[in-house]
């Protein structure tokens, strides 16, 4: 039986449009095939990326921590050597605690007495230097019994190196000297200032003049022996509270440094994780692979000489 002319043109109609639809769908296969490697690679670019980030932020927070260990290492150091200097000043007692204290309080009566005692001797020599009432005047009164205090000590601290020298005996005279005179300067300005207010109608002063003037005299006198004789006493005070100060400083300095040290530790640690745990999440959805390598470091936190640097991570390329 013939076929009709219209019914084989139904037939080639037919085939062209199975054709039609075939290529689309294999069109439409490829595109899809296309996105699907794009974005495929595009998430192994992705991934990458943030292999290289981590890589780098390893050794960025590698590097802080140990910065910080070795900060921590040099303060533990410094607090060793303090208690070898001076392990007299390491364990104390109340009492030995508080002779240092009243020798510092009795070291700011002296300068607080003697601002006193030679105000009006100071402000007279000043005053036939410069105007009454000025600046200078008023600045001479509040530098000068600090500076004879400071004189003082000066002498006294010549004296006592003196004397830790076996072969300084007349260096040691001499400065025993000059500190038995300097004790005299003092009195020496306030009667000399006295005499010279009290001259022409006013001479001969009162009886209870006399008696107040000799009693500042002695005053001047014993603050000002106090300070000189008693250098060591003085020393040892200033010492003490400068190790304490000091070692105060460096306990809660190495505190934080210690609080610092480990959060850096534990945010190298957490980078390290989550970089092996990226190179193997990468490894596993793509064909390139990437190498890890670990870096194998030892954090003492106890004896700093134990430190050390186990392993080194390979500058590599990711493929």
């Amino acid at each position: 039986m013939n076929k009709s002319p219209l019914g084989k043109e139904g037939q080639e109609i037919e085939t062209r449009q199975r054709a039609y639809y075939q290529n689309l769908a294999e069109s439409e296969k490829q595109w899809q095939e296309q996105k699907e490697r794009l974005e495929s690679e595009k998430q192994e670019k992705r991934s990458l990326v943030q292999i290289r980030h981590l890589e780098s932020s390893r050794f960025k927070h590698l590097y802080n921590a140990q910065e910080t260990q070795n900060k921590k290492l040099k303060i533990e150091t410094e607090l060793i050597q303090l208690q070898q200097e001076y392990p007299e000043f390491l364990r104390f007692g109340i009492r030995k605690a508080l002779a240092y204290f009243f020798m510092l309080s009795f070291f700011v009566a002296v300068l607080t007495i003697n601002f006193v005692l030679i105000k009006q001797p100071v402000e007279y020599l000043a005053s036939q230097a410069f105007p009454p009432g000025s600046f200078t005047v008023t600045l001479a009164t509040i530098l000068l019994p600090v500076v004879i205090v400071l004189f003082e000590l000066g002498i006294c601290s010549q004296l006592f190196s003196a004397k830790m020298s076996p072969f300084s005996k007349n260096e040691v005279q001499l400065w025993q000297r000059l500190a038995n005179i300097i004790v005299w300067v003092t009195p020496t300005m306030l009667v000399g200032t006295s005499v010279a207010l009290y001259s022409g109608e006013d001479w001969p002063p009162e009886l209870y003049d006399i008696i107040l003037l000799v009693a500042m005299a002695i005053l001047a006198y014993v603050t000002d022996a106090g300070v000189v004789y008693g250098y060591d006493r003085y020393q040892n005070a200033f010492a003490f509270f400068w190790f304490r100060i000091n070692y105060l400083l460096r306990e809660q300095k190495l505190k934080g440094c210690k609080r610092d040290f480990y959060q850096k530790k534990h945010q190298f640690f957490c980078v390290e994780r989550d970089y092996k745990q990226a190179v193997n999440r990468h490894n596993q959805r793509f064909k390139n692979q990437v190498q890890f390598i670990p870096i194998n470091v030892y954090f003492d936190d106890v004896y700093p000489q134990q430190f050390s640097l186990s392993g080194k991570a390979s500058n590599h390329k990711l493929h």
